[in-house]
């Protein structure tokens, strides 16, 4: 079952059942749907199997189950699919990366770089050092890719991209933006260390420089997989152990806002022999995860691989082990698995109260594990106004894992105090109101969640009847978690 569905996801990918319109009913999922019900173990789990292989098609008939079907057996399987190829749809929707095409004819290389920077969305540079960096250049594309259209360009003029370890962050060439500072602590022998890491991923601008080499990559979405060159500080093999390390680089485009990638996870590792590899699996003491859970698109691995960051200052660089006997290993003929990141999706609605009054008492999720709870509201006729409570709760940004994966400064990431300058209030009839003078109440924290509370008075209407908020909207940015597959071919051990 483990490898069926694993090539399912990668099939998904490679035939493009992430369509943008909403998946049509589907007879054959209606059918598998009805077989969820059966008598028989293996008919119930072979139906749950091929469903899954349907991906987001067979959505509608789970829907319907869901809404019709009083079978319980029906009702448990259909929500878990359901929600792990919702899941699966929304993280490739989301990464996907636009195909681009492009037509230079008799261009200026440096010319036509500047413009795929944009094209792409791929913070490009030409490196100082090219050889007549002027020299006038004819290359053809249709639509592809982003990454593989820049691999097509780069093969049709004798570029290849600079493999620079201590590569960091800088000012983006696309959008001007200085990185943000983030401190990761990680665990090294046993002991609690800090590493500076500079900005995001996507901020890492590719040099491009002369040559022709390309390592193995998987590049049929927004975001590139490559598997890097084993002459990259830290890989090798360690003929004590039997380790093997390889870094991949995950290489987001920049209009992503990938956050950061939080864990690897290995599905298939095979030798040119054709043994299957064991990837080991090494917590980075904040990050804690079984070895044999399975995971967010329901197909089980052999282990988990979380990652260690690199010492280096790379944020798009993670190492990636396996454990061997044997160190002879020349090359793996495939190499599978899950990369599972974090993007920001800013500028959308993270907390929606669509009736106050009614919801007095009620905690609202909020971006990561943050609440807003609506403490209370008091109405004085006297003075036609209406005092309201709000309470926001939230992890502190420099404890456990959100100090380790959230960029020190996103106040967007968890709600805080300035997290009520940004709700927007409408009255009964959707009019908005302007916004009420925010008081704190008190503050409090335990070194792991913050506490904010804030008394909102909302001032006469002009009218007999006092102002009140009838609905609330939180706009900031929601962390959406992504599990994207990735399949290289023939990676190179030496």
């Amino acid at each position: 079952m483990r490898t069926a569905l694993f090539s399912a996801a990668f099939g998904w990918v490679c035939f493009g059942a992430f369509a943008a319109e909403p998946p049509a009913a589907n007879p054959q999922a209606d059918g598998l749907v009805a077989q969820l019900a059966s008598r028989s173990f293996p008919e119930r789990e072979a139906a749950t199997k091929a469903l899954f292989e349907l991906g987001p098609a067979a959505l509608p008939a789970l829907r319907k189950a869901l809404a019709e079907n009083s079978n319980a057996e029906v009702q448990d399987r259909a929500a878990g699919l359901a929600s792990k190829i919702q899941l699966a749809s929304d993280a490739m929707m989301l990464t996907r990366g636009k195909p681009v095409a492009f037509d230079f004819r008799d261009r200026p290389l440096n010319a036509a770089v500047a413009e795929l920077r944009t094209k792409l969305g791929i913070p490009l540079n030409l490196h100082p050092g090219v050889k007549d960096p002027a020299r006038l250049i004819t290359v053809k594309t249709d639509e592809l890719p982003p990454w593989q259209a820049l691999e097509k360009f780069c093969a049709a003029v004798g570029l290849t991209e600079q493999l620079t370890p201590d590569a960091k962050p800088e000012a983006n060439p696309l959008t001007g933006r200085r990185p943000v500072r983030q401190l990761q602590p990680i665990e090294i022998n046993g002991q609690q260390m800090g590493v500076q890491l500079l900005g995001r991923p996507g901020d890492v601008v590719v040099v491009l420089i002369d040559g022709a080499s390309s390592p193995p990559a998987d590049r049929r979405g927004g975001v590139r997989v490559s598997a890097l060159p084993m002459r990259y500080p830290g890989s090798g093999i360690d003929r004590n152990t039997g380790e093997i390390t390889l870094h991949l680089d995950i290489a987001p485009q920049q209009g992503l806002n990938w956050i950061a990638t939080t864990e690897i996870r290995i599905g298939k590792a095979t030798a040119a022999s054709g043994q299957e590899l064991r990837a080991v699996w090494k917590p980075d003491g904040l990050q804690r995860a079984n070895p044999n859970s399975e995971i967010e698109l329901g197909f089980r691995v052999y282990d988990l691989e979380t990652p260690i960051p690199s010492l280096r200052t790379n944020p798009r660089v993670l190492p990636v082990i396996f454990k061997t006997g044997d160190g002879e290993f020349k090359s793996l003929r495939n190499l599978e698995g899950l990369i599972l990141g974090e993007i920001a999706q800013p500028n959308v609605p993270v907390i929606v109260v669509d009736d106050i009054a009614g919801s007095i008492g009620q905690s609202f999720a909020g971006p990561g594990d943050s609440t807003l709870t609506l403490v209370s509201m008091k109405i004085d006729v006297k003075s036609n106004s209406t005092t309201l409570v709000l309470r926001a709760s939230g992890a502190n940004q420099f404890a456990g894992r959100q100090f380790q994966r959230r960029p020190a400064g996103n106040a967007e990431a968890v709600l805080n105090f300035q997290s009520f300058a940004k709700i927007r209030y409408t009255d009964a009839d959707g009019k908005a109101m302007p916004q009420p003078p925010i008081q704190m109440s008190s503050s409090t924290s335990d070194g792991i969640r913050d506490t904010y509370e804030v008394t909102l008075r909302f001032g006469s209407g002009g009218g007999k009847t006092a102002t009140q908020p009838a609905k609330l909207v939180l706009t900031g940015t929601k962390m959406i978690p992504v599990s994207l597959p990735f399949a290289l071919k023939d990676v190179p051990l030496e």
